[in-house]
Order: C-alpha cells, then sequence, then structure tokens
C-alpha cells in the first residue's frame, strides 16, 4: 500500500478568479493529491450511465433550481443556499464573479457545472446519495447508509470541507462496529483524519487471535504490520514461557508434613491445565497475565491450603510477571501511535 503524502494546508489560495467547479477542484487537489482511495469508494470515469445525451435527474432536479450539476450524463437541479449552508468550499465559490463560459451555476441547463469535465470526481449514484442526505429527502438517512455510502461520503465531507457531513457519517460507522474490520477502520482514520478510531482498533486487532491476513497488510501498510507481528512474537514467547516455568510455592504455616507434596502436585496441575491449556495458550483467545490474575484469585480451596495460596500469590504477583505482557501491548499501542501523528502529519 503506497503511503500517502503529507497532509496538505486544510485552506489554499485559490486564484482570484476562477469557475466553480475549478474551484471545487482546487480544494479536491489541495486535500487528495496523489493518494489512492478505495476504488469502491470513487469509481473511474469510465463508470457511465450509458444515456446518448444528458438528462435530468427524475428527483433531484427541482423546478427553482438555481444551480445545474452535470455528472456525466445526468443533470442535478439544486440550490446554492443549500450547498452553502453544508460546504465552505462551495460557499467561497459562489462568493467569485463567475465567468459566462458555459461552467457557472446557473438555473438552466445551458449554464451549469461539469463536475467531471477535468477529472473523474464522482459517479451520478454517489451525488444522488450527497444530494439526498443534503436535502433530507428519506427518514433516518444515516441508518440506510451502507458501509461504501458512507466511505465516499467521507471523501465528499473532506474534498468540499463538509463538517457536519463529516461528523454524522462518522458516528454512523461508530454506531455499527460490525461494519468494517478493524484494519479498515484504521485506514479510514488514517485517510480522513480520525484519530480516536485508531487506539481502539489497535486494540481490537490485538486481542484477535487470527493471523494478520492479507487485507490487513493492504489497510495497515508494512511499518504498522511489522509492530503487530513484532508484539505477537514477544506474546508467543512469553506466555510459552510462563507456562513451562511454573512460580515456586511457598508453603504457608498450615501446611506441614506430606502435606507440602499434596500442595506441590496440586498447584503443579493447577497451573498446567488451568493457567497453561486454559489460559496463556487458549486457541481462541489466549489470556492476559491480568486475566490469569483473576483467575488465581478465585482457585478453587482444594488446590492449596490458605497460608500457601497467600503466600505463593503474594510473592508472584511482587515480580510484575502477569503484567509484563500488558506492559508490551501499551508499549506497541504507543509507538502505533506515533506512527498515525506522523502520517497525519503531526496532528
Amino acid at each position: 500500500m503506497n503511503t500517502p503524502p503529507p497532509t496538505q494546508p486544510d485552506n489554499p489560495v485559490q486564484p482570484a478568479r476562477t469557475t466553480i467547479a475549478a474551484a471545487a477542484q482546487a480544494r479536491r487537489d489541495a486535500n487528495m493529491d496523489t493518494m489512492s482511495v478505495d476504488e469502491t469508494a470513487i469509481p473511474n470515469s469510465n463508470d457511465r450511465l450509458g444515456r446518448v445525451g444528458p438528462s435530468q435527474h427524475p428527483d433531484l432536479y427541482f423546478s427553482d433550481a438555481s444551480l445545474i450539476i452535470k455528472v456525466d450524463n445526468t443533470l442535478f437541479g439544486i440550490h446554492k443556499s443549500v450547498f452553502s449552508l453544508h460546504s465552505n468550499v462551495w460557499k467561497e465559490a459562489f462568493g467569485i464573479p463567475q465567468p459566462t463560459d458555459g461552467l457557472s451555476g446557473g438555473g438552466t441547463d445551458d449554464e451549469i457545472t461539469d463536475l467531471n469535465k477535468h477529472t473523474s470526481v464522482c459517479s451520478p449514484q454517489q451525488f444522488e446519495t450527497l444530494l439526498r442526505w443534503l436535502y433530507r429527502l428519506t427518514d433516518s438517512t444515516r441508518a440506510q447508509l451502507t458501509p461504501q455510502q458512507c466511505i465516499f461520503l467521507l471523501e465528499f465531507s473532506r474534498m468540499w470541507d463538509m463538517p457536519v457531513l463529516r461528523d454524522e457519517v462518522i458516528k454512523t460507522l461508530e454506531a455499527d462496529r460490525k461494519a468494517l474490520w478493524p484494519a479498515h477502520r484504521i485506514s479510514l482514520a488514517q485517510h480522513y483524519h480520525i484519530p480516536n478510531w485508531c487506539e481502539l482498533q489497535f486494540r481490537v486487532i490485538i486481542g484477535l487471535p487470527d493471523e494478520i491476513s492479507a487485507a490487513d497488510v493492504e489497510h495497515l501498510g508494512p511499518k504498522t504490520i511489522q509492530e503487530l507481528w513484532d508484539l505477537q512474537q514477544r506474546l508467543l514467547r512469553h506466555r510459552n514461557t510462563m507456562v513451562q516455568s511454573r512460580p515456586p510455592i511457598y508453603h504457608g504455616p498450615d501446611c506441614i508434613g506430606a502435606h507440602q507434596k499434596e500442595c506441590e502436585k496440586s498447584w503443579a496441575g493447577y497451573w498446567w491445565h488451568e493457567v497453561g491449556l486454559k489460559g496463556f495458550l487458549d486457541p481462541v483467545r489466549p489470556k492476559l497475565g491480568e486475566d490469569v490474575e483473576d483467575m488465581l484469585d478465585s482457585m478453587p480451596a482444594n488446590i492449596m491450603t490458605a497460608g500457601c495460596r497467600t503466600l505463593t500469590l503474594d510473592a508472584m504477583k511482587k515480580t510484575g510477571i502477569l503484567k509484563m505482557d500488558r506492559s508490551a501491548i501499551e508499549e506497541t499501542i504507543a509507538k502505533l501511535s506515533c506512527l498515525d501523528r506522523d502520517w497525519y502529519g503531526g496532528l
């Protein structure tokens, strides 16, 4: 996966006179440059409707339109006031005197803004989704958005500086935790500057028992994958060491004579079967040291005498060995957060 270039300024200098389409494209170029985007989110210019000539959209061409937008072969008749309300880029563009060159916004099909004239900005279907959000044409709009629709709405929000749209789309994706795989969410957070997502999703990935997939590699990039792989290996070595190196038992005053051998035998069996096989080496979800500590605190009374249990567990907790895996995880997350800040350009 190619690393996106450093983030450009949010408010690039605009030329003194320009068309609406040129102003919008200048803002898009400043934000996007050559960064790659999911092909499913922003289709290429070959995504055509197949009609011979431009035709009005059946639902989104209003009779009192003050702005005509052409997307491929579809005409949308909309209102400048609606776009100005939600988009700072379009608001600025509408304040610039427009030349009568066939590209300016107007109220007839002879005066149109051709959105895809110079480069493919979006498909008619994507622009329709944006307009339905802007005009609130359906109830529960957010609930009806698919993850892919959310992705290209995020693209619109950055391309045209639409903060309200951005916030609503982010809330929609946050509400549906199953909509996107954690690695994909991290990729979106890096592309669209949503830093509060990254730490949470890194913790989710670290807690998953599955191997890192090819899709994860594509979304996360080589530096992040290397850090996660190193952590996986550290945790695996630590768990194996913990299982093989059983902590010593400390006998209490209530454990004397032959009873000491029984305590040692019970402790060895419990450590191997419960702490080892069902704890550190659980094939579905290996436990962390903090989880094992909870297991030991609730250990059955028949494993060893009360005095032995208290002395043994207290001695083990003082060594800090049950906190070592958590320390490794926090160290890795701190490194990954630094990578995110580098990606964001120092945010």
